[in-house]
């Protein structure tokens, strides 16, 4: 976190230590320059030179960064100075209402380098201002209504971040296709290609996808993520003009592709990246283009008004006939988020904006990406989850469905998600008592969808993310009924998506039907974290020796103390019987064998110490990936415990060996 000045060989680095951010002066062959630019660039990867994504001062570079620093002022406007005190760089940045004495500048773990004062309140962000490289889930942006485009540019050369002689950009083609153009600095477009809407992503070796949204004719732009935990990727435009996707495998990979070029005659036309047009060619295309664009605006406006007319209404929430829930209008939801660009999270299914309306009520808005059920179908479902209230289930207040924009309003939560404050550096530590109430109540709100509805409601992703904490820091679970809306493509996201891989129970991989228990084993990984105070990460190389969850099961097995594995920022602030009462039941939750984890009405009256909780038995998958050594003490199956059987009905956390049964 920066909260003053940054000069000279300081550097900023980001909480998992990827990125790095300072000064630097690049190398290349014949380079004696003596230009310092501030930029953010991968920290630690075994390249012979440093691999920038981002520079701040790229035209104005300063001539020594020892006189020269970047400091944060009181109202949140970020500057960079040399010597003489003259400010060469600005965010032009500030807040003008609120408390300014917790604004803070932050490089987070993707890159992204914001000017906040709470989790999901910024000013600035780097992702709003690319050079020549995007970075997962960072984005081209075109913004008609604002006059606002995000681009990348290349660099003048290899080694000088000085705007090159390349641009891309994104343009909508029509409501359904993106076309991201290359061009030069005399105008004409070098190469182009399409992307269609929402449901089609361009999938690539390692996971790539290129998202596209859109919003009426006023705003659009391309997303760019990808799905694998263990590579890094970048999106370059190179000071030749060559759009690179580049993965890291221990060592930068350039992937191929082939983009699909826009072709207006009904068919899409393979072509690489770097394939030159005429300057005539273009012309009429672009011709083609307006005129193609403005028609389906015409039209769009036309059946707009037209349904309008015939509902003799026209105000923006609304309750329809057999609805249970608000309708929104897409214009009013598109000013209460301010031309949605308060940005509350991201991720594989949707994106999260916060929204105000005219009254001061405060809402999430909840942008749905992905295949959809048709539009009465969908609406029928959201009214069946619109009934479902609990205290610890984020409540829905409507929707938007406007040809193909998907939009569902939740209620807003002000202390944002789980996940911010365990794992984010600058976030305040959360103390037991009120880990201990989240993970007690969110195995209620979890219980409630598994056995109080009338159909029983599977979330499938449960994750910190997904935990989201009021005003006094009560849990509430967001996003349950998700997998519902989306259907079939629910499961292939879900399985690729970063970050959500290490919280999947086995049955997502095996192809086996999945049950509520899919959720205990997810809730079981995030008890764990919750104690721990970091993530359990996926195993990676088949290495226990690291991974949290084994430990607790290894100390747990071995007659060892659980204690001193309780996170290190409570200052043994807790309680030692709900300390081991709760790692006993996260290690039962995680089993292989969905019939030995318990349910979650199970979880829950063990918390409240109603039942009895044994020590679990230790998977059979950590048996067969066991090192050697874990921690103090060997990794092994227990001689009293057996990971094959069966717990009985009245489950009540004996281990299986325990039960005894009558001989038939």
């Amino acid at each position: 976190m920066l909260i003053q000045k940054l000069s000279g060989n300081q550097t900023l680095v980001s909480y998992g230590q990827i990125f790095e951010m300072g000064f630097f002066s690049p190398s290349g062959s014949g380079n004696n320059s003596r230009n310092y630019y501030l930029g953010i660039w991968y920290k630690g990867l075994p390249t012979p030179q440093r691999t920038v994504v981002w520079v701040a001062n790229r035209d104005h570079p300063v001539s020594d960064p020892y006189s020269s620093w970047l400091e944060l002022d009181k109202h949140g406007n970020l500057s960079l100075y040399t010597s003489t005190g003259h400010a060469v760089w600005s965010t032009n940045s500030s807040f003008s209402l609120g408390p300014l004495d917790s604004i803070a500048a932050n490089l987070r773990e993707d890159g992204n380098f914001i000017i906040s004062r709470s989790v999901d309140d910024y000013s600035w962000q780097s992702f709003d201002y690319p050079t020549d490289t995007l970075l997962p889930n960072a984005y081209l942006e075109y913004d008609n209504d604002r006059g606002i485009k995000r681009v990348l540019k290349s660099w003048l050369a290899t080694s000088n971040p000085s705007t090159g002689n390349f641009s891309a950009e994104v343009t909508t083609v029509s409501v359904d296709l993106a076309e991201v153009q290359l061009l030069q600095n005399d105008g004409f477009t070098e190469s182009k290609f399409c992307i269609n809407r929402f449901h089609e992503t361009i999938d690539y070796v390692y996971d790539f996808e290129f998202h596209f949204i859109i919003y009426a004719d006023i705003y659009s732009y391309v997303l760019f993520s990808y799905g694998n935990s263990y590579n890094l990727a970048r999106y370059v435009l190179d000071v030749s003009g060559k759009l690179k996707l580049l993965g890291w495998s221990n060592e930068w990979v350039t992937v191929n592709m082939d983009h699909k070029k826009c072709d207006f005659l009904g068919h899409n036309e393979d072509t690489g990246v770097n394939g030159k047009h005429s300057g005539r060619k273009n012309a009429t295309w672009v011709v083609v283009e307006v005129v193609i664009g403005l028609t389906t605006v015409i039209v769009a406006i036309a059946i707009l008004l037209i349904r309008l007319w015939k509902r003799g209404t026209t105000t923006s929430s609304k309750v329809m006939g057999g609805d249970t829930l608000k309708q929104y209008n897409y214009r009013d939801l598109r000013k209460a988020t301010r031309n949605f660009t308060i940005k509350l999270g991201n991720g594989g299914f949707s994106t999260v904006y916060k929204g105000e309306f005219p009254d001061s009520t405060f809402v999430a808005v909840k942008e749905l990406r992905g295949h959809f059920q048709e539009e009465k179908q969908l609406r029928a479902e959201l009214n069946t989850v619109g009934l479902i209230q609990h205290k610890n289930l984020v409540r829905l207040l409507g929707f938007c469905l406007q040809g193909s924009q998907r939009f569902i309003i939740y209620d807003y939560m002000p202390n944002g998600s789980l996940e911010s404050h365990l794992f984010q550096s600058d976030s305040n530590v959360l103390d037991w008592r009120t880990r201990y109430n989240i993970i007690l109540a969110t195995a209620k709100g979890l219980a409630y969808l598994h056995e109080h509805c009338r159909d029983c409601i599977i979330h499938c992703d449960i994750k910190p993310e997904n935990i989201l904490l009021d005003a006094e820091f009560n849990p509430q679970v967001a996003d349950f009924g998700l997998a519902k809306l989306l259907g079939r493509d629910f499961s292939r996201v879900l399985t690729t998506m970063r970050g959500t891989r290490g919280y999947l129970a086995p049955e997502w991989f095996s192809g086996v039907p999945v049950t509520a228990k899919v959720d205990v084993y997810s809730y079981g990984q995030v008890l764990l974290e919750i104690i721990s105070g970091r993530r359990n990460m996926d195993l990676v190389n088949d290495d226990l020796a690291s991974y949290f969850p084994a430990i607790v099961f290894n100390a747990l097995n071995n007659g060892e103390d659980v204690l001193p594995l309780v996170d290190s920022k409570l200052q043994g602030k807790f309680s030692a019987e709900e300390v081991n009462r709760a790692c006993k039941v996260g290690c039962w939750c995680i089993q292989d064998d969905e019939n030995d984890r318990p349910t979650m009405k199970e979880v829950v009256q063990a918390l409240e110490g109603n039942l009895d909780v044994d020590i679990p038995p230790i998977p059979q998958f950590f048996l067969s990936l066991a090192e050697p050594s874990v921690q103090k003490g060997d990794l092994k199956e227990s001689k009293d415990y057996s990971t094959s059987s069966t717990l009985p009905s009245s489950f009540s956390f004996q281990a299986p060996v325990h039960a005894v049964q009558d001989e038939p």
